[in-house]
């Protein structure tokens, strides 16, 4: 084979053995190249160098389609050669491994065993990211690059730093099955808001927008499946998420004897191929992301206290806002102005507390937020742009007889 890409305007060559639809392709740099690659086979240059496409769908079948002229880059690993077998439980090696990556949780385990076999039966996006976190040494990179990679094809499944997705170029994940980002942690960088929402597209969306170096962006499809590996807070959690799946903390070193990485990486691995190819494997069960106390409390862990406080305010919360009342004999030692401020907050929880279901005016929900989080903007205009960004949206409300701009609210107290 000897041809240009259309889409990276590259030259290639290779073999193909049509009766095992074995491909090795490799970049040339010229013409020149080529020509003499085809001579070195005894085979005719022809006058031009023909225009072929290059592409990667590890669901295809077909390798290449000499009609079409189309050439489908993914090549099974040697594990998808093997003649399947009945597995029905994970090596215990490789067992001991994912159980202490996943934080000792049989339920995560599991819902972890069948987002792989998903990938691995289906060779399919989940759509969804699994997140494990804890100490150095927990056995998540051993997993992953030592188990998994080969299984999948290591050119399929590789790391990446969170840094790489800062970039412009995400043409890497057009080839990709598996990514986990090393020591993910998106909250350290600079643009946290535009990299967590560009980590979210890449977890979801297929088809995706696509761009290598000296390349013009293009569509392809992407199967890339994510796991974020961290020592600390990899991801901020937003309530309702639908996209990650966390697994317990994990806070213990994982202790690993050379015979046992021997085994892991040995036929315990093709044994555990069998069990993923081979186990029930349900994909809407891996398209959604799993909900349990982990999750809960990275979402609480990752919240903002502002969004923490509307939240609270929004769903009538009066405990939270009680929580936060002064104490007289904290109030007789501050200073006039915070005094005031303490005075007008307890004021008002008095007055919630006569009566549950009242509107709160914009001005006594500064006085509730300023109080609780500090520096609220003092402009009524600036303050409404801050309630919009955190979901809590303002409107013409009566109270006392008088009709100005609040929030309606129902609280819920405590007996």
């Amino acid at each position: 084979l000897a041809f240009r890409d259309f889409k990276s305007a590259k030259y290639y060559n290779g073999t193909l053995i049509p009766a095992t639809q074995e491909l090795s392709l490799a970049e040339a740099r010229s013409e020149k190249q080529l020509q003499d690659y085809l001579q070195q086979y005894k085979q005719p240059y022809g006058d031009y160098v023909s225009d072929w496409d290059l592409y990667f769908d590890p669901q295809d079948g077909i390798i290449c389609d000499l009609e079409n002229k189309r050439i489908n880059q993914f090549q099974p690993s040697e594990y998808m050669k093997l003649k399947h077998k009945d597995v029905t439980e994970i090596p215990p090696t490789i067992r001991k491994i994912a159980m202490h990556a996943v934080g000792d949780n049989e339920e995560f385990l599991e819902y972890f065993m069948n987002w792989c076999a998903c990938i691995i039966q289906y060779r399919c996006k989940t759509g969804t990211a699994i997140v494990l976190h804890g100490t150095q040494g927990t056995g998540k990179s051993m997993f992953l690059n030592h188990i998994m990679a080969p299984i999948i094809g290591r050119k399929y499944a590789f790391s990446k730093r969170m840094g790489e997705l800062e970039g412009q170029f995400n043409g890497w994940m057009e080839d990709c099955i598996l990514v986990w980002i090393d020591e993910a942690q998106v909250s350290s960088y600079k643009n946290q808001e535009k990299l967590s929402a560009d980590l979210k597209t890449f977890i979801t969306d297929s088809p995706l927008s696509m761009r290598n170096m000296y390349q013009m962006p293009y569509m392809a499809k992407n199967f890339s499946n994510f796991v974020l590996p961290s020592n600390k807070l990899a991801v901020d959690v937003d309530t309702g998420d639908r996209r990650y799946s966390i697994a317990n903390s994990q806070e213990v070193r994982l202790v690993l004897t050379d015979p046992e990485f021997d085994a892991a990486t040995g036929l315990e691995r093709t044994q555990f191929y069998h069990y993923l190819i081979t186990r029930k494997a349900d994909r809407a069960l891996a398209r959604t992301a799993l909900d349990n106390a982990a999750k809960v409390q990275m979402t609480l862990v990752g919240q903002k206290a502002i969004d923490v406080a509307c939240q609270a305010l929004l769903a009538g919360d009066f405990a939270f806002f009680e929580g936060e009342r002064p104490q007289d004999t904290d109030i007789a030692i501050m200073p006039a102005f915070a005094a005031d401020a303490a005075n007008r907050y307890v004021a008002l929880l008095e007055q919630i507390k006569k009566n549950p279901a009242q509107a709160m005016t914009r001005e006594e929900l500064h006085i509730l937020l300023n109080y609780t989080i500090g520096d609220m903007p003092i402009s009524p205009y600036k303050f409404t742009s801050l309630l919009k960004h955190h979901k809590i949206h303002i409107h013409p409300v009566t109270k006392d007889g008088k009709t100005s701009r609040g929030l309606k609210v129902v609280w819920k107290l405590q007996n």
